[in-house]
């Protein structure tokens, strides 16, 4: 029994010195091959605590963290080789969050803006680097949205325009060095469309290109312009959203719901097929409807029936009324242009 008992206490006193050393803080090196220290930092068991450094190979400090229990946080920044500041930023979590700074290798600041979650957020400001301002632009879950602004070297104003969901939107103009307006046209989803102007250094106009679908073309299908609107209609008592989409040769609606969502596509549009055209107005919104010689891909998915896939000379689009006689006369316009 005495034997028992030892044995007993022994291994109750081995237990807690294993547990001792498993909580004691232990300063932990690395070195390269040829001496030079690597990394400095300190660990619980075999967790990363408190302050770390790291090192390039020829001894200048490449950057400075903080953990708790191996995850980071607090204040970070590191360093480019020459021994400049590269970037500065601080960690919730083991994420980035908050404000964040980046370096040129001369030192000057390139970039600040905040993170959310290492995901971009808020305002960031860019800058050339001679210090002067490069861009402002803002950001919603790491995509630029809002008005964006770009600037040449020696300050002018370069380019500005409107951006949501990271791509180019409505009007954009852009400027030569002198100030002197360079180019002017829309942009739909981060493409050109419609009428594009562009002038000589002096101010001169020197050429109008029309684009669809960011692609040169005389071709432009007449409601292009309408058609990047999300309008919203009363349908009884439901709200529904109507969403309308044009490419090159597809035009997509989508309709949603409290209680459904449904989508037609229609693919292989061939506008020099287009026939002709007719409407109907609505207390809320009014429709047109386009017709084509040939029959033109159809495919309707909705919730309840899955995809239908099946054939059609003719596609709707809605309006809102405001858009009604801007709208028709375009249609006009463009069948008398093409001899209709």
């Amino acid at each position: 029994m005495k034997t028992n008992k030892t044995i007993l206490i022994i291994f109750c006193m081995l237990i807690s010195t294993i547990a001792v050393c498993q909580t004691e803080e232990s300063e932990v090196k690395k070195y390269y091959e040829n001496g030079n220290l690597k990394s400095i930092g300190n660990k619980i068991g075999d967790k990363m605590t408190g302050e770390w450094k790291s090192y390039y190979e020829n001894g200048n400090l490449k950057g400075v963290a903080n953990f708790i229990n191996d995850i980071q946080v607090g204040e970070s920044k590191s360093y480019s080789e020459n021994g400049k500041i590269a970037m500065t930023g601080n960690f919730v979590n083991g994420k980035l969050t908050g404000q964040t700074k980046m370096y040129y290798p001369n030192g000057q600041l390139h970039k600040i803006g905040n993170v959310i979650d290492e995901i971009r957020n808020g305002e960031t400001i860019t800058y050339y680097e001679n210090g002067q301002l490069s861009e402002v632009a803002n950001f919603i879950n790491g995509k630029k949205y809002g008005e964006n602004k770009i600037y040449h070297e020696n300050g002018k104003l370069k380019e500005i325009g409107e951006i949501e969901n990271g791509d180019a939107t409505g009007i954009w103009k852009s400027y030569y060095d002198n100030g002197n307006l360079e180019s002017v046209g829309k942009y739909i989803e981060g493409v050109e469309a419609g009428d594009w102007n562009y002038y000589d250094k002096n101010g001169k106009l020197e050429d109008t290109i029309k684009y669809f679908d960011g692609k040169q073309s005389d071709n432009i299908p007449p409601i292009q312009k309408y058609l990047d609107k999300i309008s919203r209609v009363d349908t009884y008592t439901d709200p529904t959203k109507v969403s309308q989409k044009l490419s090159a040769n597809t035009f997509i609606i989508t309709l949603e719901s409290k209680s459904m969502r449904w989508q037609e596509t229609y693919s292989g549009i061939d506008w020099s097929d287009f026939d002709k055209y007719r409407y109907n107005e609505y207390k809320d919104f009014f429709v047109v409807e386009f017709y084509f010689y040939d029959d033109i891909a159809y495919e309707m998915d909705d919730d309840e029936f899955g995809i239908t896939k099946e054939e059609s000379d003719n596609f709707k689009c809605k309006f809102l009324p405001e858009d009604k006689a801007a709208v028709l006369k375009i249609l006009e316009d463009w069948k008398d242009l093409r001899g209709y």
